[in-house]
């Protein structure tokens, strides 16, 4: 179950339509979850205490309000692979035969960039020199702080530009202006709790997608999955990064 609950006068919720009563409850119509799934302004009356978001049981705090929303209530699993650079990797299995796993570097920190002015980050057939690959696996990681600033910096924009030849595909390129968008794409979410991360200041969400119809990034065509920041500006808060898995094609 999803429902909203208010506490004083009726509260109407713009990006819906829909009205939660005074000292009230509104119960989400499962027909309308989608509607819901993109709705800012509930995020935001949660955030600011208008509105409290509860499953049915409990009370949810903002972070697990805004990812149960979203049509999956975060997991709590163990952690016990990590990258090599120290960093919790939770859904991402490599798939049988050859295959490797490609972890971008931190989108919150240009420290961490080739260049401090160029956050782009891309799987590249040809820059790898491994002929035409396929993409059978993709994961999103960030830090639990990242989420309310993300959402509420409409200067932030993350980007995925899928390249043929140097040119953009519009039809296959996503823009990301909140954590929403990422989790709408994804096909499982994990969150870990504050308490079981502490070299990043916090607990870790994960978005992971399984490519059914997978991915194949021709080389002939110089074809690429290139993710990066508009204006190259930082992603607000810790930890940001982009994990996929790819093999050869043939």
């Amino acid at each position: 179950m999803k429902k909203l609950k208010r506490t004083g006068a009726a509260f109407f919720i713009t990006d819906t339509g829909e009205t939660v009563p005074e000292n009230g409850e509104l119960i989400i119509d499962a027909a309308k979850y989608s509607l819901y799934s993109r709705s800012n302004d509930v995020i935001a009356a949660i955030a600011s205490g208008d509105l409290v978001y509860n499953d049915g049981s409990n009370d949810l705090s903002l972070a697990d309000a805004t990812m149960h929303l979203q049509g999956a209530f975060p997991k709590e699993i163990d952690l016990t692979t990590k990258t090599p650079a120290g960093l919790n990797k939770v859904a991402i299995t490599k798939p049988d035969g050859n295959s490797k796993t490609y972890i971008s570097h931190n989108f919150c920190d240009s420290s961490t960039w080739s260049s401090p002015t160029d956050s782009s980050w891309a799987l590249d057939s040809v820059a790898l020199g491994l002929g035409d690959l396929k993409v059978f696996k993709a994961e999103v990681q960030f830090t639990h702080d990242v989420i309310d600033a993300f959402n509420n910096d409409n200067a932030k924009k993350f980007l995925l530009d899928i390249m043929a030849g140097g040119a953009r595909v519009d039809s296959d390129s996503k823009i990301f202006t909140t954590i929403f968008d990422i989790y709408d794409l994804g096909n499982k979410h994990y969150h870990t709790p504050a308490g079981s991360q502490t070299t990043l200041g916090g607990g870790i969400n994960t978005v992971q997608f399984d490519y059914t119809d997978t991915i194949v990034l021709i080389s002939a065509y110089a074809m690429q999955m290139k993710f990066f920041t508009e204006n190259d500006l930082e992603l607000p808060g810790t930890h940001c990064s982009v994990s996929l898995v790819a093999g050869p094609a043939t």
